[in-house]
């Protein structure tokens, strides 16, 4: 199989294209020209490069350009020449995925938003961009322009390119800057039994944290602006619980919840989500136990740690309209490694 990359040429070179960009010479042999790309009949050999995504990392192998093929050219009966057409040469680029380190499933769950479409690879040399067919079961021969001063390995992911230089010594992209983000239980005090005003008791509640360390990128929200990152984390606050107490010692009260109040460093979440991963702005009815949501905080890149606050009001209110409304206020205050 051959794939040409589309190209914008101009109007006289029209019959060019619709030959394909190889050339055929008298010997009867077809000459891959600038854009062809063949299933390479075998392994790509060269210099080992990582690209990690967000989503997955991908183990490259990038040769140095090559005059000539060091294999058979697209399949055996087509005749074509190891030897490419004037101006060009080849470059064999294998990919495989690869496990990526850390909590990175995190960022994908949970999701609305269904399956995001394949990173695209796309070589550059010079001016032109020959885009690699996203099927992980070939390595490739790509053909391009020979001694091209600019040679280079772009991804698109999720609306944005990261690139990387195939001639430098520190090739590679990683989104995550060499940290793979982690997901840390950071210590919620439980609220013991309180006695308030009154002779009322509350009768305590517990919460937890589940915090993924400062990331790039989160399929709720996307790429964090330059400069920026975004800390995720799932809060759990129980609203299980009661008062009793007060004027009369068989007093009975109504209970109710505030929203939940989340500050980062004292600022509001960027946005607040469900256990499906849905925007949320107020708590639904089916939470009846637990109050359960997911949060998301823009930080700058370079933040180190953070303090999370987290505050609920419960109110209790006398069933026989006897007594006093009362009130207990849960707070807070929790330190998060961002790195």
């Amino acid at each position: 199989m051959i794939r040409t990359r589309a190209r914008v040429l101009p109007a006289l070179l029209v019959s060019v294209v619709a030959a394909g960009c190889s050339q055929v010479t008298g010997d009867d042999e077809q000459h891959a020209g600038i854009g062809d790309v063949f299933e390479l009949h075998g392994r790509a050999e060269g210099r080992p490069l990582t690209v990690q995504l967000p989503n997955l990392r991908y183990d490259f192998v990038v040769s140095r350009p090559q005059a000539r093929a060091r294999q058979t050219v697209g399949e055996y009966d087509e005749h074509w020449s190891a030897d490419p057409a004037a101006g060009a040469e080849f470059l064999e680029i294998g990919y495989r995925p690869a496990r990526t380190e850390g909590d990175a499933w995190a960022l994908w769950r949970p999701s609305p938003r269904g399956d995001l479409p394949d990173p695209v690879f796309t070589v550059v040399a010079d001016g032109d961009r020959i885009v690699l067919d996203n099927d992980l079961r070939f390595d490739w021969l790509v053909t391009i322009s020979a001694d091209a001063d600019d040679l280079a390995l772009e991804v698109e992911f999720d609306g944005r390119t990261l690139r990387t230089d195939l001639g430098g010594a520190d090739s590679g992209i990683d989104a995550f800057g060499g940290t793979p983000p982690r997901r840390t239980t950071v210590p919620c005090p439980e609220q013991p039994r309180t006695d308030l005003r009154g002779g009322v008791r509350f009768n305590g509640t517990d919460c937890s944290v589940t915090a993924l360390s400062a990331v790039p990128w989160h399929v709720a929200v996307g790429w964090a602006a330059p400069g920026r990152a975004w800390l995720v984390a799932e809060v759990n606050v129980g609203i299980n619980t009661y008062f009793t107490g007060g004027d009369g010692a068989g007093t009975d009260y109504e209970i109710g919840y505030g929203e939940p109040v989340y500050r980062l460093d004292g600022a509001l979440p960027h946005v607040v989500l469900d256990e499906d991963g849905r925007e949320l702005a107020s708590r639904p009815g089916d939470m009846t136990v637990d109050d359960v949501r997911t949060v998301v905080f823009d930080v700058p890149a370079d933040a180190t740690s953070a303090t999370l606050e987290v505050a609920m009001d419960y109110t209790g209110t006398p069933e026989d309209d006897e007594g006093q409304r009362v009130r207990f206020r849960l707070r807070r205050s929790l330190p998060l490694a961002l790195r």
